[in-house]
């Protein structure tokens, strides 16, 4: 799961451009991938 801890940071451009359900999904993909790899970076 997400640690509340770890800041993640996107530029708004970037954001602003994509729908947040896509968004979303990004980050439960990001999410699920640290689940089971425990030499995920992005976590």
């Amino acid at each position: 799961m997400f640690d509340p801890t770890h800041s993640r940071f996107a530029t708004f451009g970037v954001i602003s451009s994509l729908p947040g359900e896509l968004i979303d999904s990004i980050w439960m993909i990001i999410d699920q991938t640290c689940k089971v790899s425990s030499t995920c970076t992005t976590c």
